[in-house]
């Protein structure tokens, strides 16, 4: 699930959130109580529901080598060699805009915006971003207008020291890892930037870089789970699932929440989302099954959470992007879920004690 990139330092080298463009909001996102802000504490434009529109896209398979189970790229960015899937022809290709439909599609192109490594993106769930940069404000625009509001949300890690180029530039090496394909449902325009709600729709792999600036661009492909051998025991496990998480919700409800907290938990939004699945066929290639969707809405954040419960959830997250057993996922996730049901329970025991 991995792709070694490099790039020159300090051109989407994925720095801190600062210099990065891109501010997040607290975890625990959705549509808040309040508007969400710009620097200047000051908002402009309310939520509005996004237009989709048909997915330009290609249908290729890349003819790159593989070693040890990870692309290898050489040559110009922006160009790559492929092969015709139906005549097997190779040929140079570049996203030129034609129309199709993204369950025909292989290897599809799409804007990515890059993250650290804290910032893992689960199917499901969904999170806040204020864009303020150019350079992301454009990415946006065009997300909006080609890419019928999907892009990659990619997490990049720096695999060791730099060196310098033949020009003298010097540059580092990135891994790009766990990425997920996210879709933007509500933008608020404010004085400075915009206030973006995305929502991970279905685990995806990078295959090769196709620009740099001024915003990243990459050839992606699905990732899904494997067929379950154990229907029965896939379904056993969701249950039992579904019953914890449902008094987990029961529970988050009765917390009293400040003006500041959300109308919706980020667990009540996920499990809606898992249930339902997307509700058009534009990224069904994408979506995973509603078993595996429901796996991943377990982990979502949590109002209140300490330290060492933010760090927990992190590591499942990780975990459940890496894994490609449905049931595997399930019988990792339910005892999570049932730390994460005992930890509710005392909270709403001590509020009910005014503690």
């Amino acid at each position: 699930m991995a792709m070694a990139v490099r790039m020159h330092i300090g051109v989407h080298s994925v720095p801190a959130e600062r210099g990065h463009g891109v501010s997040l909001a607290p975890s625990t996102s959705g549509v808040s109580r309040r508007s969400a802000a710009g620097p200047q504490g000051k908002s402009s434009v309310e939520f509005r529901e996004l237009p989709r529109r048909p997915l330009c896209l290609q249908s290729w398979r890349i003819a790159s080598e593989v070693e040890s189970g990870h692309l290898r790229f050489h040559g110009q960015i922006g160009t790559r060699t492929v092969a015709r899937k139906r005549h097997g022809r190779v040929c140079t290709s570049c996203f030129n805009g034609s129309t199709g439909n993204l369950s025909d599609a292989i290897i599809v192109e799409l804007p990515c915006l890059p993250f650290s490594p804290a910032e893992v993106f689960v199917p499901s769930s969904t999170k806040i971003l204020h864009l303020y940069e150019a350079r992301f404000l454009a990415l946006l625009d065009e997300v909006m207008g080609k890419y019928n509001n999907l892009f990659a949300h990619i997490i990049i890690e720096p695999m060791g020291p730099g060196r310098d180029d033949e020009d003298g530039k010097g540059t580092a090496s990135f891994l790009a890892t766990y990425g997920c394909l996210a879709r933007v449902e509500n933008v608020r325009r404010l004085d400075i930037g915009a206030a973006v709600t995305i929502r991970g729709i279905g685990r995806i792999k990078l295959v090769s870089l196709t620009q740099l600036e001024p915003f990243l661009k990459s050839t992606i492909v699905s990732l899904k789970d494997e067929v379950p051998e154990d229907e029965e025991a896939v379904s056993s496990a969701l249950d039992q699932l579904q019953t914890t998480l449902q008094n987990v919700q029961d529970l988050q409800i009765k917390l009293k929440v400040s003006e500041d907290e959300l109308l919706q938990t980020p667990l009540e939004r996920a499990l809606q989302w898992a249930k339902k699945g997307e509700p058009d066929d534009i990224a069904e290639a994408y979506v995973p099954t509603r078993e595996e969707r429901l796996s991943f809405a377990a982990l979502q954040p949590v109002a209140g959470a300490s330290p060492g419960e933010q760090h927990k959830l992190l590591q499942e997250r990780l975990f459940a992007m890496e894994a490609m057993d449905t049931l595997q996922r399930l019988k990792r996730v339910a005892p999570y879920a049932e730390q994460i049901l005992a930890s509710t329970a005392a909270k709403v025991a001590l509020q009910s004690l005014n503690l």
